[in-house]
């Protein structure tokens, strides 16, 4: 019976080895990574594209002056009013007209709203950071809301080309949406000062500004934090399929491998004609929401939580055939977060709805006491004066340091 029972044990060990070591092909089945947690975004993907808290610079003009925010998200409480407003009209736009910067500016001198989202986004996606649902091809970073007889007009911009489109907002709805602010400490760069070299329609505070505080930053490293992500990449994070290079950990699944930096990062590719982890969509080439979704969540996942003050946000999201490269960066309570080295906090590329490659520099932000030091405005102008058709604002720059500080950026 002891003879009996010491097989049996060693039969059952076995096959538990052989089912762990298969555990990351079974992960990364054709079901996909996301096809159970996430089934939501087959039917609302504009709903669940508001978990996305994405920088936007908002501006109310008036007849009396100009009221300005460089530190929101589209999920703060602040922007629940205008982004309201922005889900209606994208919700009611009629089809987008070609019209001309002068149209556009003219517009900026009446009672509006001004949305600027800091990149060029499709419009798809703005629509679903206020969980609005709109299917015009086209790609915007500024949006205006202006009063225009009884109803108002969205105007749209990339920067080179402006469109206009009508909507179901009433004149009255944006002029009670404008007086609930206080104008008056806000200007864009083209009234400061008519022969500056930066983006016309850089926002700046004229008055004082808010706050920035200081952040203590730190890789997201440790046995946990790599188990998480290496099980969001479809890996059993126990796998002997590993070895050591110059200090970056490599795991290994047949044509794929994930790189673990000692700085944190977190780099996967996938060399398979069948990319083993996918994104849910309705199809096999996913629409723009469908891409910035699948692959945000993607994120979030091997990020487990452990950002800290601080948030993964979009910066831009580009088709090539049935290919999507999404870029993101990090952001706290609204400001950008830029990497030192000129690069982005995350990549996902995908081939339909299989991921080819992904990298992340894994970071948690803690933001503390003290206030960054920034210089007056007067003077952040004089310095960015070099920069022609920079766009100036503040926002932190991370070069890997464990304190980040916020000051002006002409980018």
């Amino acid at each position: 019976m002891q003879n009996v029972l010491i097989v049996l044990l060693s039969l059952s060990a076995a096959a538990l080895f052989f089912r762990t070591q298969a555990l990351p092909r079974a992960a990364g089945s054709s079901a996909g990574f996301l096809s159970g947690a996430s089934a939501a975004q087959e039917t609302d993907v504009p709903s669940a594209l508001t978990g996305i808290a994405a920088p936007v610079r908002l501006a109310v003009i008036g007849a009396y002056g100009r009221y300005g925010s460089v530190r929101l998200t589209t999920a703060d409480e602040a922007f629940a009013q205008p982004g309201s407003l922005l889900r209606m009209a994208l919700g009611s736009a009629g089809g987008a007209e070609g019209c001309s910067e002068e149209d556009f500016r003219s517009a900026l001198s009446g009672t509006s709203l001004y949305y600027d989202f800091t990149s060029v986004l499709p419009l798809s996606v703005l629509g679903g950071f206020v969980g609005a649902e709109t299917s015009a091809a086209v790609s915007a970073r500024r949006l205006l809301l202006a009063e225009d007889g009884g109803n108002a007009v969205l105007y749209l911009s990339d920067g080179t080309q402006y469109r206009r489109c009508s909507t179901a907002v009433s004149s009255a709805e944006l002029e009670a949406a404008v007086s609930a602010y206080q104008l008056g400490n806000a200007a864009f760069a083209y009234e400061l000062n008519t022969q500056t070299a930066l983006d016309r329609y850089s926002l700046l505070l004229t008055g004082e500004l808010p706050d920035f505080p200081v952040l203590s930053a730190s890789p997201v490293s440790g046995a946990d934090a790599q188990s998480a992500q290496l099980t969001a990449l479809g890996f059993n994070p126990h796998t002997n399929s590993r070895y050591t290079d110059g200090g970056t950990e490599v795991v290994m699944d047949g044509e794929r491998t994930v790189r673990l930096e000692p700085d944190g990062e977190v780099i996967y590719r996938d060399g398979s004609s069948e990319p083993a982890v996918h994104i849910v969509a309705g199809g096999q080439n996913p629409t723009a929401p469908e891409a910035v979704l699948g692959a945000w969540q993607l994120l979030c996942a091997a990020a487990d939580g452990r950002t800290g003050d601080a948030a993964l946000y979009l910066r831009s999201a580009t088709a090539d055939g049935d290919s999507w490269t999404l870029t993101f960066d990090y952001q706290s309570d609204g400001t950008p977060i830029l990497r030192g080295n000129g690069g982005v906090a995350a990549q996902v590329t995908l081939r339909g709805t299989g991921v080819t490659s992904l990298s992340l520099w894994a970071r948690s932000y803690t933001a503390g006491k003290d206030a960054s030091l920034l210089l007056p405005l007067t003077q952040a102008l004089a310095v960015a004066e070099a920069e022609g058709g920079a766009d100036l604002k503040i926002c932190y720059t991370d070069s890997g340091a464990d304190a980040v500080s916020a000051g002006w950026v002409a980018e």
